[in-house]
């Protein structure tokens, strides 16, 4: 009889305790659509903002750019590099592909789209993301590219874009 009740007690508090998994999923309905992150910088002695934006598909692609605008304003006055993609969503994993990325090499700090130089696009790499209650922050735990660490911020936090726009993915432009 003790030996049951010492079962059940284990049963029990296995059932209560063990091997829980508190990491919750993130559905992909929640991660699609466009998430930017944006702050102001000073360039040769003028103020600019800086746009990385995550624009996340359906179907699994991506794009991902690094842009300038001016204060106040929303439209971008050019890119510093443009990527397309794949992605995978694992419980609250993103595995990222690139399949293209452009770059703008020059002297000035942006180009436009259609003048970036193609360059290899960077291995696969993972990032870890959470997603606040009401799906307007995403905080991403980016890897750190070996050519540009000394600027890495592996955390990112990324707010939803709210305009209203059609969420199918564009026609490439490469």
């Amino acid at each position: 009889m003790k030996t049951q009740r010492a079962y059940l007690i284990i049963v029990v508090f296995l059932t209560l305790f063990g091997c829980t998994d508190t990491e919750q999923l993130l559905l992909p309905e929640a991660l699609k659509g466009t998430w930017e992150e944006d702050y102001d910088i000073e360039h040769a002695g003028f103020s600019l903002v800086q746009v990385e934006s995550f624009t996340f598909f359906d179907n699994g692609d991506y794009t991902r750019f690094l842009g300038y605008r001016e204060p106040g304003a929303d439209r971008l006055l050019g890119y510093r590099f443009f990527v397309e993609g794949t992605y995978q969503l694992e419980g609250r994993r993103l595995l990222l592909q690139e399949t293209d990325r452009r770059l703008h090499v020059g002297q000035l700090l942006y180009g436009d789209l259609d003048l970036l130089s193609q360059v290899n696009p960077y291995p696969e790499s993972w990032a870890d993301l959470s997603i606040n209650e009401n799906k307007t922050l995403l905080e991403m735990y980016l890897p750190c590219n070996l050519l540009s660490s000394a600027r890495c911020q592996p955390k990112k936090v990324f707010r939803k874009r709210m305009v209203e726009f059609s969420v199918s993915k564009p026609e490439s432009i490469f």
